[in-house]
């Protein structure tokens, strides 16, 4: 049987509590800790504030990190997609520096199958950049062209404006 007391059944200065009868004999349970513990949820609460705090003014919240999510699809050798990877750093840090944003990070993954065409290599790749900008941070992600010729120069291009 559980009775809880209501009030303050013994006049006592540390706290109340929770007094559960089984039969004999009386088991007594502080609900607060004596009377040391008494302020214990102030602690709590000056972390639950400063977690928010930090949120706001761009804290740990705020620089989460941003990872685009890329859809694996084989058929571009892993070497392609690196080359292609750096191509598109290039590109997205010129991108940035008119933006006067930076770039944080560059994934990259096989979209599909390889062409070879008499002049070079075709491959669909996904690449997802993050920026960070003076307003947060930015994802942007989509398949792209990836050209690479015999002397190992990349290109890349969009493949939604990419003429085949």
């Amino acid at each position: 049987m559980v009775q809880r007391w209501r009030g303050n059944p013994k006049a006592s200065s540390d706290g109340p509590l929770l007094i559960l009868k089984d039969e004999e004999p009386t088991v007594k349970v502080r609900l607060y800790g004596d009377s040391s513990d008494a302020p214990c949820w102030i602690n709590m609460l000056w972390v639950i504030l400063l977690f928010g705090a930090s949120g706001m003014i761009g804290g740990y919240a705020a620089e989460q990190a941003v990872i685009p999510k890329l859809q694996y699809r084989p058929g571009t050798p892993n070497e392609v997609v690196e080359t292609c990877r750096q191509a598109a750093i290039t590109a997205a840090r010129t991108h940035a520096s008119e933006l006067g944003a930076q770039v944080i990070r560059v994934d990259a993954t096989s979209a599909g199958e390889l062409r070879r065409t008499p002049s070079s290599l075709r491959a669909p790749v996904e690449v997802g950049i993050v920026y960070s900008r003076s307003s947060g941070r930015e994802a942007r992600q989509g398949v792209v062209e990836c050209r690479v010729d015999r002397r190992g120069q990349t290109t890349i291009a969009d493949l939604a404006t990419a003429a085949h």
